[in-house]
């Protein structure tokens, strides 16, 4: 293997999953310093901690990437889970960690001084690290993430007293300048994890892509986001919440945002207004950039004397849009039995329309019958309409199926699957179908 080309090597590597069976490469990196130099890259891709309490395997890192900083620069991938900020006093003391080594104290100093730091920050560095009033697991989390600049993908459970965390404060004033994904989990199965906690991560100068889980981002949790400096493209929250004011806080502040996918929270996460007439308002607003809108309200419990049948409203003027998800109650009011409503509402730009439609499936019930039947025309009209030239795909969750017209299927579209649980249908190409016709 010495006598290898170390490009071909390297090659070799390359096809192997970074993430699995990393004792494997570990083992290939001892035949000899090739070897060790070519799968380097791949053994530090990604570092990982589960819990604070792993405290032995948190300094062990801290020791390799003190004594070694260009391995540091190696880490493209970084996962934090459930790690405290409170003042050790705080902690169980279980969880409380053993005073630093003095040695490893001694390289983290020298780093944290070299590091051109603000005095302020600086100072709390070292105040933690020597177990001050404040020391926490904090700071050597925090030190960590100023070992490895040139990360990727970050992916922490967001713990308390985030915002002011040392952690938070490293990202604000040391930004990583080629972060490009964030993904934030709340710890906990209850409550949620305010979205002003995250701001200084938003700001980030590469940040392509947040995902959420569990993350309150209504209005009065999102003041501290300023309009315009995030270069945010795609968010997607899960179990998490979000009203109108939220949803102009997070369009103002990242006005490149192309794709917004949001799955609310039950109440076990907390309670939230989705009005959406007042989220239709601020898309017409502020969404006019978005090419793919998300919006999953399944799991939530919506309050008795909370009026649901006000939807969205037209949606024409987002004429960037090419992916829509919404409920059936989200794009049409017991009122609008017209069969031109959803035709005239929907931008022409769609190429992929779901509407989740199970609340206007037929059964015993007249009224829902009737519901079925008009939705099933006004599908029919977007179809037949050659405005609509560039949509392709319609899925449509309900419990029964649907009939296709002479007209649609002239028009090129099919029954492409059909099942218990909804039924998709597709359009071929307008340039296939004069190649058949």
């Amino acid at each position: 293997m010495a006598a290898l080309p170390e490009e071909l090597l390297q090659q070799v590597f390359s096809q192997h999953p970074v993430s699995s069976d990393l004792s494997t490469m570990a083992n290939i990196s001892l035949a000899n310093r090739t070897c060790y130099r070519v799968v380097k890259p791949y053994l530090y891709h990604t570092l990982s901690l589960e819990h604070c309490t792993q405290t032995r395997r948190r300094r062990d890192l801290l020791r390799t990437l003190l004594q070694n900083p260009d391995t540091g620069t190696l880490v493209r991938s970084f996962y934090v889970e459930g790690w405290e900020t409170e003042p050790t006093f705080l902690l169980p003391e279980i969880w409380r960690p053993e005073p630093m080594p003095h040695d490893l104290m001694s390289d983290a100093l020298v780093a944290v001084d070299g590091a051109g730091l603000p005095t302020s920050l600086r100072d709390r560095f070292r105040l933690q690290l020597a177990g001050g009033v404040e020391d926490a697991p904090d700071a050597e989390i925090a030190l960590l993430l100023l070992l490895i600049p040139n990360t990727r993908f970050l992916a922490i459970s967001m713990v308390y007293y985030m915002q002011e965390s040392l952690f938070m404060c490293m990202i604000q004033h040391r930004p990583l300048h080629q972060l490009s994904e964030v993904n934030v989990a709340h710890w906990d199965t209850e409550g949620s994890s305010s979205m002003d906690g995250l701001v200084a991560l938003l700001q980030l100068p590469a940040l392509d892509t947040f995902r959420g889980h569990m993350i309150d981002f209504n209005g009065e949790s999102s003041t501290l986001m300023t309009p315009g400096h995030s270069t945010l493209k795609r968010v997607f929250l899960y179990m998490s919440l979000l009203d109108d004011g939220g949803l102009q806080n997070l369009l103002l502040a990242c006005p490149d945002l192309e794709t917004l996918s949001v799955h609310w929270g039950t109440e076990t996460v907390g309670e939230t207004s989705i009005d959406y007439s007042a989220i239709g308002q601020v898309l017409r607003r502020n969404g006019h950039q978005l090419k793919s809108l998300h919006l999953t309200p399944e799991d939530v419990d919506f309050p008795e004397d909370m009026d649901i049948n006000s939807p969205l409203g037209i949606l024409t003027e987002l004429t960037a849009l090419r992916f829509l998800d919404a409920t059936y109650h989200a794009l049409c009011a017991a009122k609008d039995t017209s069969p031109d409503h959803l035709r005239r509402i929907l931008p022409h730009s769609l190429r992929t329309l779901r509407i989740d439609a199970k609340d206007a499936s037929s059964g015993e019930d007249d009224k829902e019958a009737d519901e079925t039947n008009v939705f099933d025309l006004q599908l029919l009209e977007i179809m037949r309409d050659e405005h609509f030239g560039d949509l392709s795909t319609i899925t449509v969750e309900r419990g029964d199926g649907f009939t296709l017209s002479e007209e649609a299927k002239a028009a090129g579209w099919n029954d492409d699957e059909s099942g218990e649980t909804g039924f998709v249908l597709k359009r071929q190409r307008r340039q296939d179908r004069d190649r058949t016709s």
